[in-house]
């Protein structure tokens, strides 16, 4: 997979997305400047939000996202909002772990790495009413790439 860069801005995000043929996915936020992107592997994680992009352990180190995402079988979510002028303002990004077989939400963070959930049914509906204005289905039914 060749790395791109991408400008912080939802149209060049896509394109540099879709250029490196990917096995994650994403959708576009109905009514935002924003997208929720299901990321398929570490490397992917690393490629789209390491390399300084991020503060987060899981798109810089391997054995986080293992932890995290690989070993325990959920899936790893980004939501970017594009109209967070800065990049690296909280509110710009946040990452967050799903655990299928549980129904919930496991772990989250802020773009400077600050967790915003444990397991407070309110930090869950906040984040699904708020943060992504979506219900649970949009998430639940969100395929990679590879299974669709």
């Amino acid at each position: 997979m060749d790395r791109k860069v991408y400008k912080w801005d939802l149209e060049d995000f896509i394109k540099c997305f879709d250029e490196m043929g990917l096995k994650s996915s994403y959708k576009r936020i109905e009514g935002r400047n924003a997208i929720l992107v299901r990321v398929a592997n570490f490397e992917e994680m690393e490629c789209l939000f390491g390399h300084g992009r991020s503060m987060w352990a899981i798109a810089m180190d391997r054995n986080y996202w293992n932890r995290y995402v690989k070993d325990v079988n959920r899936w790893q979510f980004v939501y970017l909002n594009f109209d967070v002028r800065e990049e690296s303002k909280d509110g710009s990004a946040f990452a967050f772990t799903y655990d299928p077989t549980k129904c919930k939400f496991t772990d989250a963070a802020s773009r400077r790495n600050v967790p915003t959930i444990g397991e407070r049914i309110d930090s869950i509906e906040y984040i699904l009413s708020y943060v992504l204005d979506c219900p649970i289905e949009f998430i639940i039914n969100m395929k990679l790439n590879t299974e669709i």
